[in-house]
């Protein structure tokens, strides 16, 4: 159940990315039921205020512990589910001085370019 709840939460997630309001079929998430779940985008963002919260304070903390400043980054490369979520992608970019937020499907590929530029230094 639990498993079939979460696949289908993940869809309206990222449907969410794109439109205001999602609403996503949930076929056999309960047995002998259809079940049709419907959100809006503010209403995710209010669901996700505390974790969203927790991640500013976590930006902050790694920015002032790496002694750079936001105005140092030229660009912030994003990589899982989160990444597709406005708030998220502008929170980011309001943290880091305003620098693009960029998003990459391949995680492998983000972790490695960014090892080599930091194999640069």
């Amino acid at each position: 159940f639990e498993l079939r709840l979460r696949r289908v939460c993940a869809r309206l997630k990222k449907l969410l990315s794109t439109v205001d309001q999602g609403k996503v079929d949930g076929d056999s998430v309960v047995p002998d039921a259809d079940v049709q779940l419907t959100l809006t985008r503010g209403a995710m963002e209010g669901l996700i205020s505390e974790p969203l919260s927790a991640l500013r304070t976590l930006i902050t903390s790694v920015l002032a512990s790496a002694a750079v400043s936001s105005s140092d980054l030229a660009a912030v490369e994003v990589v899982g589910g989160g990444a597709r979520i406005p708030s998220i992608s502008e929170e980011i970019r309001r943290l880091a001085g305003n620098a693009p937020v960029t998003r990459t499907l391949d995680s492998s590929a983000a972790v490695a370019l960014g090892a080599a530029g930091l194999a640069r230094f």
